[in-house]
């Protein structure tokens, strides 16, 4: 019907794609959207004023994941929103700054809600970040307001999101988040490797390496660095994990 009303020009082609995306998004659930742990930038319950106004200032974000590392597990314990933060220096600089009063309440959603769903609750509550989990109450990553509207409108970009050309993520010492689409060449120079570069991707390459498209937590030992899959959904691989394997001797892929 939508299709037909566009072709006797009763609604516009920009229209069409807005009314199918929307009706796309019941289908989808919060994994397909969601921000992988591995790229959450949060800020660590211990963390002095100082460290915290870096994070908040280098970001560009506005909300941020207060987690507390335990024995086992990461745990969110608050959400922080920069206007908080702002708020505080405008009143009291940096003295008697308290992070556990400036938290607040974290909303939990399961890796397997629908984004139609999703939206709702977001409307419900009043919140526009939420913590996702998985089946183990781990958390997933994390899913934004603005995750589920850019299904129905689009790609959002803003003067953040413009400057973050870097498909290559330094994590820790030896861990790497990578794009799926950092070119196989920028790939090869980065971590020193020389996979054959007719293939154009990196995703492009774990997808030929195994045939198909991997599940997510899925590894592969290449030339010496392990790659391990770490958002993907059933057509592509979004981002992947790596790090060197210094048990393994390097055989050329």
């Amino acid at each position: 019907m939508i299709r037909t009303a566009n072709k006797k020009e009763f609604i516009e082609n920009e229209l069409q794609d807005i009314i199918e995306r929307a009706l796309r998004v019941s289908s989808l659930q919060v994994r397909d959207v969601m921000i992988p742990r591995v790229l959450m930038i949060t800020i660590d319950l211990d963390s002095t004023f100082e460290k915290i106004l870096e994070t908040v200032t280098s970001s560009g974000h506005s909300r941020f994941p207060v987690v507390k590392e335990s024995l086992h597990d990461v745990e969110a314990e608050g959400i922080l929103l920069a206007k908080d933060i702002l708020a505080h220096v405008s009143e009291n600089g940096d003295h008697e700054f308290n992070l556990y009063d400036a938290l607040r309440e974290v909303m939990y959603v399961a890796e397997s809600m629908r984004l139609n769903a999703l939206l709702k609750r977001f409307q419900e509550k009043h919140n526009h970040m939420a913590i996702v989990v998985n089946e183990y109450n781990a958390i997933a990553g994390l899913v934004t307001i603005e995750d589920v509207l850019e299904q129905i409108v689009g790609e959002i970009e803003d003067e953040s999101d413009l400057e973050e050309s870097e498909k290559i993520t330094q994590i820790e010492d030896d861990l790497y988040a990578v794009n799926a689409l950092t070119d196989i060449a920028e790939f090869n120079e980065r971590f020193n490797v020389k996979f054959n570069e007719d293939v154009d991707t990196v995703g492009g390459l774990v997808f030929k390496t195994a045939g198909y498209v991997p599940n997510v937590g899925e590894t592969f030992d290449l030339d010496g660095l392990i790659l391990e899959v770490a958002n993907a959904d059933e057509r592509k691989i979004i981002l992947l994990r790596v790090k060197r394997n210094y048990s393994a001797e390097s055989t050329p892929a």
